[in-house]
């Protein structure tokens, strides 16, 4: 799970990045093939494990 939230000036999060959109996370993680964000208020991250690639 990614939290899916926008930065504050204050808060009590303690989180040092923030992915309020999903090209955020891309810029961060680099774009991985098989892999998706699915919005579920948050981001779930799912990657396939591909077994040829080991």
């Amino acid at each position: 799970m990614i939290p899916r939230e926008r930065p504050h000036r204050y808060s009590f999060n303690l989180h040092l990045h923030f992915f309020p959109h999903s090209s955020s996370w891309e810029a961060v993680a680099g774009a991985v093939p098989g892999s998706s964000l699915v919005d579920l208020g948050d981001w779930l991250y799912v990657e396939t494990f591909d077994e040829s690639r080991r």
